[in-house]
């Protein structure tokens, strides 16, 4: 028995369905991406994944994003991955309910 040929993915359509996907929540389906970093910190829409010593700035805002969270209209998709400043009493993994 052969191999079909063309049954298999090249590396070169895997490369570009790749992309698609990482395209898609923007271009297709009209979410966006909502700005975290300088905000306090929500658990409705955060979740903290680690606290930074940030003498600079308030205890509790959003030091820095590991992984953006993403709104569809009213709806949130995926809850943001943030570092939070001086998180005191804000317990890691903190999220939305």
């Amino acid at each position: 028995m052969g191999a079909i040929s063309g049954s298999l993915p090249t590396s070169t359509t895997i490369a570009v369905g790749w992309r698609a996907s990482r395209r898609r929540p923007t271009s297709t389906a009209g979410a966006e991406p909502i700005e975290s970093v300088g905000q306090p910190f929500d658990p409705g829409i955060h979740e903290i994944v680690a606290t930074a010593p940030v003498p600079s700035m308030e205890p509790g805002i959003i030091e820095r994003e590991i992984r953006r969270d993403w709104r569809l209209g009213d709806t949130l998709l995926r809850p943001a991955q943030d570092v939070v400043t001086n998180a005191a009493g804000l317990e890691l993994g903190e999220s939305w309910p």
